[in-house]
């Protein structure tokens, strides 16, 4: 056992007095090399000295390169074996748009009520029972087709689109002029079918051209003829269309509807705002006043996120912190102790 330690001692001194000359050896090189670069440079030994171990850490660096370069393509290599394995494994599921459910048939002898033949339908003053005032628009106003009433300002909706391919599936379509149009549609009213289509065709030429689903039976042969650009821009129209509506009571009926539709085709998304309302005139303690239901922002033909206007001072303008309610508010005159409860049968 001792013999062996004393091997592996005389060993280790042996191999650590070898490396000690190589070590002394390579001095004395280094040291014979900077006095003749000295004789043969003005340069300092210090400077030498300095070059000499630029020079040694340079080749260390390149005796890793070789190594480093090997690493690199090794890793490049997992990196594509393991993208074609995952490819293999993942595949990321087609696109799929949204589309609305299928319209159930509904029977011819109960197509939805016209406005204009809505039973009970009588615009005129609207007075108040006890302390509530009960406003049905559909029945006790009238409908104005066109204007902003009474000083009111407008915003704007979202249109649902643009896409390639439509958001409903359709029954019938034009002969286009485009090899490729764009769909889209008008989220309006509640019925069983909220999505009035819409097509946008000719987007090789400066103006635009739009079809639209008026009647709503996802069929866009039968509506009339296109609309064209009635704006600056690549498309800006008008359109005129029934929207379907169900009552608070459950009554379906078309109101008309007219908005100002446009594309911004820098960001290529579809506006809309509308310009019609209703019209009625209050009778409180004696007293006529205007009172106004107009979509500012919510745009659907409901009027419900819009609540109701009237033109307490009778100046002819609109205050947007005195004079709009919302159903369940209550109304008071100004000089009156009393106040009405607002009751609106909104869809």
């Amino acid at each position: 056992m001792s013999s062996r330690i004393d091997e592996e001692i005389i060993r280790r001194v042996l191999e650590r007095d070898e490396a000690l000359q190589e070590e002394q050896k390579r001095r004395l090189q280094a040291e014979a090399t900077i006095e003749a670069l000295q004789e043969l440079t003005s340069l300092s030994r210090e400077e030498i000295a300095r070059i000499a171990e630029e020079v040694q850490a340079s080749r260390r660096e390149k005796r890793w390169l070789p190594l480093l370069l090997a690493l690199l393509l090794f890793s490049v290599f997992l990196l594509v074996i393991l993208a074609r394995f995952t490819s293999r494994q993942e595949t990321s599921p087609p696109e799929i748009i949204e589309e609305a459910p299928a319209r159930e048939e509904v029977s011819s002898a109960s197509p939805p009520i016209p406005l204009s033949d809505l039973p009970g339908r009588s615009p005129g003053p609207v007075a108040p029972q006890a302390d509530v005032l009960d406003i049905d628009i559909y029945r006790q106003f009238t409908f104005v087709h066109r204007g902003f009433p009474l000083g009111l300002s407008v915003g704007q909706s979202t249109a649902g689109g643009l896409s390639p391919r439509p958001y409903e599936k359709l029954r019938r379509e034009p002969r286009y002029r485009s090899s490729q149009v764009l769909y889209g549609y008008l989220p309006l009213g509640n019925g069983e079918d909220t999505r009035i289509s819409f097509v946008v065709d000719e987007l090789e030429q400066p103006a635009w051209t739009l079809y639209v689903d008026r009647n709503n039976n996802e069929d866009l042969t039968d509506d009339g003829p296109p609309l064209h650009n009635q704006g600056t821009g690549r498309l800006a129209t008008e359109i005129s269309l029934p929207v379907e509506v169900v009552t608070a009571e459950g009554t379906r009926i078309l109101t008309p509807y007219q908005i100002w539709f446009w594309i911004d085709a820098r960001r290529m998304l579809p506006y809309f705002y509308t310009r019609c309302y209703y019209r009625g005139q209050l009778l409180l303690a004696g007293t006529l006043y205007q009172a106004i239901a107009f979509e500012q922002f919510h745009h659907n033909a409901l009027y419900r996120e819009s609540g109701l206007w009237i033109d307490l001072n009778r100046d002819n303008r609109l205050d947007e912190e005195r004079e709009h309610f919302f159903d369940g508010e209550a109304i008071r005159l100004e000089g009156e102790g009393e106040a009405y409860r607002l009751r609106l049968h909104y869809p």
